[in-house]
């Protein structure tokens, strides 16, 4: 925090959440279990409300990406959301309750709702790319990330690894320091099945919804020559599909979607900056994807 505010002039105030003790399993001596998860934004949007409420903010931004909403059918035939709080019909939820705790005076959005995960990335990191070095996306809660800030040994700093290798961009610059596509890492990628034997793959990933995602990832690689034991795997197992859907795989994740979260005062400007980057010409409404997987 204290780099970011230097090297930017930019105010940061850090808020200590530490409400969310009292939905830890571990301090009541229970079971590890990912319940508790389920509410996580909820949570913390209601723990940041009157800190917003008190420095007059106007937004309380989620990071909250397209495959938020992504969900599927397990064998029962039942719908399930791996991630439904951070869906955009949940963050519209919380935005009613926002303004009406804070009468009017915060919404609730996110502005990367409209966009997919690889996309957000190719964006960081062409057009702000001062500030791609402060990303972070893992948990950091093993051994590995007390001196940084990827573990390096979970599905999310995976999935990160294999976008940053498709973007041309080298992991190794902004952290980095494993190569997360030798062969001992393919449990990680949810592309090669789920087979979490150390609680290493967070749900999204177990899901297998972020199946597609990675199968465009890993081929954008290989087509920028990356190579490795992973690598192998995939030319042997999904290069043929990839190359079959690849129109289609590169609309569906580099597209800009409809949002139903973002404020109407800042929606047009932040499309504008979307699709001038994806180039796009106008946001796809979410239906012309919606793909419902079957979860065995």
């Amino acid at each position: 925090n204290k780099k970011f505010s230097e090297e930017f002039n930019t105010k940061m105030i850090e808020l200590s959440n530490e409400l969310e003790l009292l939905s830890s399993t571990k301090l009541f001596n229970l079971p590890k279990n990912n319940i508790t998860l389920c509410l996580l934004m909820t949570n913390f949007c209601f723990t940041v409300l009157p800190f917003s409420n008190f420095y007059k903010t106007k937004y309380l931004m989620f990071g909250n990406e397209q495959s938020c909403n992504d969900s599927y059918h397990n064998k029962d035939g039942f719908r399930c959301f791996p991630v439904f709080d951070q869906s955009s019909d949940w963050t519209v939820q919380l935005d009613n309750v926002s303004q009406i705790m804070t009468n009017g005076l915060v919404n609730t959005c996110s502005i990367v709702e409209p966009i997919h995960e690889i996309a957000i990335m190719k964006i960081l990191h062409s057009r702000y790319s001062d500030m791609g070095k402060y990303q972070m996306s893992c948990f950091t809660e093993n051994e590995n990330a007390k001196r940084n800030h990827w573990c390096q040994s979970c599905s999310k700093c995976a999935r990160m690894f294999i976008f940053m290798k498709a973007l041309n961009i080298d992991p190794r610059q902004f952290g980095y320091d494993h190569d997360l596509l030798a062969k001992e890492n393919r449990d990680l990628y949810s592309l090669f099945g789920v087979r979490d034997h150390n609680g290493s793959i967070i749900g999204y990933d177990r899901s297998g919804t972020g199946r597609d995602e990675q199968l465009l990832s890993f081929y954008m690689a290989y087509k920028n020559g990356v190579r490795g034991d992973l690598m192998e795997v995939f030319k042997e197992m999904f290069l043929q599909e990839a190359i079959e859907r690849e129109d289609e795989l590169y609309r569906r994740f580099f597209s800009v979607y409809e949002p139903k979260t973002i404020p109407s005062k800042i929606k047009s400007d932040i499309l504008s900056i979307l699709n001038e980057e994806l180039g796009n010409e106008k946001p796809l409404r979410v239906s012309e994807q919606l793909k419902l997987p079957i979860k065995d």
